[in-house]
């Protein structure tokens, strides 16, 4: 895990004028609002947000250079608007100086930021917990998604039963190097041992999943803390564009960190009612033997890692005090 200092410090002079130039975002009375995540900087002003990506290379994110960074940029605009076309309008350049930077800019460009339009943080369904009507439509949503997005060409690495245990593995070794009490790591030995196992019964299924085209570039990272209730109407976000590994699934890898998070907030009739829905629009009806560990175990394990991560990092440079741990990416 690295951060380039040189960059990242050219990166926090800028985040500073910003947010003390209003005029700098077409509004001289509007307040500009910094939220600062362990990967991402957010910076909302108006009916606006600007999200800049952190010089940080992570391993499973490389966001060190600006090149890096505009790519990325463009990838999380490609895939997010497939969800939420309304809610994410384009990339900018940030260009001028340090002392008077200026958005929209098409040379000399000091940084680059996915451009969106705000909403509020109680519309996330995390907060305002979804009802009956609104699983029903999520069902619905991600059924016809699924349905509409390219399977995986064959010969592509991702997918195959090797490419969906190695992680798991690898998520259990990044864990124990943690330091975690005793008492988890023997609840982490538990699970282990029944991911190895699963993983030893289930291989014959993922591959016939594999050739069935269940391989997709889904979104990656659906909970209810990425699914906002925009314009009245239900619109995941966020969907991971720093790495196709963690995208090109299993589409039941897909819904089952959503049904997990249900589950874990005591929604069980309604993580019930998202699963029947779905199902009933999908042809995967036979292959739900196989959920629990293609789709549940990959899901669980780098949430586990990442909070670790994210203290590591946001204890990367001495005087970083602002450095915040909020779930926003």
């Amino acid at each position: 895990m690295t951060l380039n200092h040189e960059e990242a410090d050219i990166q926090d002079r800028l985040i500073a004028r910003l947010v003390h130039c209003p005029i700098c975002f077409g509004d001289p009375q509007c307040e500009v609002e910094h939220i600062e995540t362990h990967i991402s900087h957010l910076l909302l002003a108006g009916d606006r947000v600007y999200k800049i990506k952190k010089p940080l290379d992570l391993g499973f994110l490389d966001f060190s250079t600006l090149e890096k960074r505009r790519q990325c940029c463009e990838e999380e605009l490609r895939l997010n608007s497939r969800l939420a076309p309304d809610l994410y309008l384009g990339v900018v350049g940030i260009g001028g100086t340090l002392d008077s930077p200026r958005i929209g800019a098409d040379e000399g460009i000091i940084e680059y930021a996915v451009e969106m339009r705000r909403f509020r943080q109680q519309d996330l369904l995390s907060h305002t917990l979804p009802d009956r009507e609104q699983i029903e439509y999520l069902a619905r949503l991600l059924a016809d998604f699924h349905h509409s997005i390219p399977s995986i060409s064959h010969g592509m690495p991702y997918g195959t039963p090797e490419h969906i245990i190695q992680p798991i593995l690898e998520n259990f070794r990044l864990i124990r190097g943690l330091k975690q009490p005793l008492f988890e790591i023997e609840r982490l030995n538990v699970l282990q041992t029944w991911a190895e196992q699963q993983s030893m019964v289930l291989q014959p299924i993922m591959e016939e999943r594999y050739y069935a085209g269940h391989i997709r570039e889904c979104h990656g990272d659906l909970h209810l803390g990425n699914i906002t209730l925009f314009e009245n109407k239900i619109t995941p976000f966020d969907g991971i564009e720093f790495n196709p590994d963690l995208r090109w699934i299993d589409t039941l890898s897909d819904i089952a960190f959503l049904l997990m998070d249900l589950q874990h907030r005591g929604m069980n009739s309604a993580a019930s009612q998202l699963l029947n829905s779905y199902l009933e629009r999908t042809i995967t009806q036979d292959c739900l033997c196989c959920a629990s560990i293609c789709s549940i175990a990959p899901r669980c394990g780098p949430r586990l890692a990442q909070s670790g991560l994210r203290n590591r990092a946001c204890n990367m440079r001495s005087g970083s005090s602002n450095w915040k741990s909020i779930g926003v990416s």
